[in-house]
């Protein structure tokens, strides 16, 4: 198998074709260790694929997926892209707290780019302590 980009890595994951994706991202992160956004995409294939799976996020999955979101932010801790995903990945995985603290470390990195991040803060700061 080739090296693929990475927008055939993400539509590997939209359509569903998490084993593929997961082995995509893996192989891109043997390649390049330091490619903090693969690690970040795989922590997100993980828990999308175990929420399509069972509808839940396991507790071996949701334990794998943040070592992986430690180390895409300990590659690149003011990448706003990277933060947005590490962010939006802790959302998925009903920890709004932590999701809130990356969605504004993203912000904080790129403004512009993540601007519309401040209307996820808001609802999620609603959820937060109802859970």
């Amino acid at each position: 198998m080739g090296e693929l980009s990475v927008q055939s890595r993400m539509a590997q994951r939209g359509a569903g074709k998490f084993e593929q994706a997961i082995a995509a991202f893996e192989k891109a992160i043997a390649l390049n260790q330091k490619h903090a956004w693969s690690y970040a995409e795989l922590a997100a294939t993980l828990v999308d694929s175990d929420r399509r799976a069972g509808g839940s996020v396991g507790e071996q999955t949701a334990h794998d997926a943040e070592e992986k979101l430690k180390k895409a932010v300990e590659i690149m801790p003011r990448n706003g892209i990277v933060l947005k995903t590490v962010g939006q990945v802790y959302e998925a995985l009903n920890r709004p707290q932590q999701a809130i603290e990356f969605y504004r470390r993203a912000i904080a990195a790129d403004e512009k780019t993540n601007a519309g991040l401040n209307a996820d803060i808001e609802r999620l700061g609603g959820t937060v302590g109802k859970l």
